[in-house]
């Protein structure tokens, strides 16, 4: 079975459901979540991949980060807090406050120990902290595919060599060489949907018929 990672752009639920089916024809299970970062996606894909034969991650803004506490240790009422495994299961006792990018809902929705984090790391002047902090969790998961000889394909949900104003879409200054550009499947559905006109309403998310149409596109690639 494949195992399929990513953030919102890769929830398979009412708004977010098209692409799936179109894409894969074999057996799969997603764990998505809105709103993660890299870190979650990554460590979720270790964390249950003893269950699965083949990988498809989507990775996701490279503005976005988290911070690890224990699972005992969480705000419940923080709906951008999630265990590793979630929500499919097993669960891991690590669990990841998202902040889901600087204008994320920690700002009026999330008041734990990581809120101080947020603030302070929101407010750096460091270019490159927030490349070199994903591009680590995705170049450390691709690797461990590959060192496995898990069969696997990946992208992102869009150019993270473009500059994008998008709160979470941050730009890659880092690592980028790292990459095994073998596996990458370069029509990535942010830009899918800005040449095609195909954002929803809330112009970031693409409407189900652009999904459709950016999962035909990519299945020339797997």
């Amino acid at each position: 079975m494949k195992l399929v990672l990513g953030c919102s752009y890769t929830i398979k639920g009412k708004k977010q459901k098209s692409w799936h089916d179109v894409l894969f024809d074999e057996p799969y299970k997603v764990f998505a979540k809105a709103g993660v970062d890299n870190n979650w996606i990554a460590r979720t894909g270790l964390h249950v991949i003893k269950d699965y034969d083949s990988v498809f991650v989507m990775f996701t803004g490279i503005d976005r980060i988290s911070v690890a506490m224990p699972q005992d240790c969480i705000d419940k009422d923080y709906y951008y807090s999630f265990p590793i495994g979630y929500d499919t299961g097993s669960y891991g006792d690590v669990n990841l406050v998202q902040s889901g990018g600087p204008a994320g809902s920690w700002n009026d929705q999330y008041f734990g120990p990581a809120r101080n984090v947020f603030k302070t790391v929101y407010n750096t002047d460091r270019k490159n902290y927030f490349s070199q902090l994903n591009m680590y969790h995705v170049v450390m998961f691709l690797n461990f595919l590959k060192a496995q000889h898990i069969p696997f394909k990946y992208t992102f949900i869009y150019d993270i060599t473009k500059t994008y104003h998008e709160q979470s879409l941050g730009k890659c200054t880092d690592y980028l060489n790292m990459l095994d550009r073998t596996h990458y499947i370069p029509v990535t559905p942010y830009e899918f949907a800005l040449k095609n006109n195909g954002f929803q309403k809330d112009g970031f998310h693409l409407t189900p018929e652009c999904q459709t149409a950016w999962a035909l596109e990519v299945k020339k690639y797997l």
